[in-house]
């Protein structure tokens, strides 16, 4: 009986520790993104935004640099392998500090990227991620650092399919309506679920809606645990309520 009861906590103990190393490898991987951060070194760039915790580190991309950027976890270290690449179609792209920013994080997110619309055409700049997890999938949320009344910025993220969504200032400062679904306080962000190709790459857009500009003040990312991930945690569990059970059994008849 005695065997009976440590084989049965040694399963339960095993399935924990599969869980929490599966679900740990997801939760730990967060990285974030604030582009042409006004806070520098890199190193003082902490913060939490809609995720994360207040010492979150952010890899800070001064400018629009050329050639790919390595990226790091919000621990700062190690690295996370994920690089990052900016490109820009058809645009002049500038950035700027919008000191009335109303994201989450606003200290670090208020800084952004714009491209430049003329007439009615429609410019884009792209955010290529190499490196991820093939046909893993990730939560995305999206910042926009603008507050000018009525700017309108669409998104859109391709891997394996695309998903889109737009950032839409309305009314004052401060007031923000989300394209699809409802607002979200804190505000000035759009979340998307993408899931990486076959060569572990995500390509962030951004476009400007007819003749504004489009902004794009940064990222957080991380990876969506699998179903599998939940079962581990299910099971160990279990485990656990059928070893209590058991030694509850065994108490009450003696």
């Amino acid at each position: 009986m005695r065997t009976r009861v440590v084989a049965g906590s040694l399963l339960a103990i095993l399935s924990l520790a599969l869980a929490q190393s599966a679900y740990s490898a997801f939760t730990i991987g967060t990285i974030d993104v604030d582009f042409t951060g006004s806070v520098s070194p890199s190193a003082n760039a902490t913060g939490a935004a809609v995720i994360g915790s207040a010492g979150d580190v952010w890899n800070v991309i001064s400018g629009t640099p050329s050639g790919a950027q390595a990226l790091n976890f919000t621990s700062g270290s190690p690295a996370s392998g994920v690089t990052l690449t900016l490109s820009f179609t058809g645009s002049s792209v500038i950035t700027g500090t919008s000191p009335g920013a109303n994201g989450p994080n606003a200290a670090l997110t208020q800084d952004f990227l714009a491209i430049m619309g003329s007439g009615m055409s429609i410019k884009t700049g792209t955010a290529t991620l190499n490196g991820l997890t093939a046909n893993q999938s990730y939560a995305i949320y999206l910042y926009n650092g603008s507050t000018s009344i009525g700017r309108i910025t669409d998104f859109n993220v391709v891997g394996t399919s695309t998903v889109s969504g737009s950032i839409n200032n309305v009314g004052t400062p401060g007031t923000v309506m989300w394209t699809p679904g409802t607002a979200v306080v804190p505000g000035n962000y759009l979340q998307l679920n993408a899931t990486a190709n076959v060569s572990g790459q995500l390509v962030i857009n951004f476009m400007n809606r007819a003749a504004s500009e489009g902004d794009f003040a940064g990222f957080q990312i991380r990876a969506i645990p699998e179903p599998s991930t939940y079962a581990l945690v299910i099971t160990g569990a279990a485990a656990l309520l059928i070893v209590a059970y058991r030694a509850r059994r065994r108490s009450s008849a003696k």
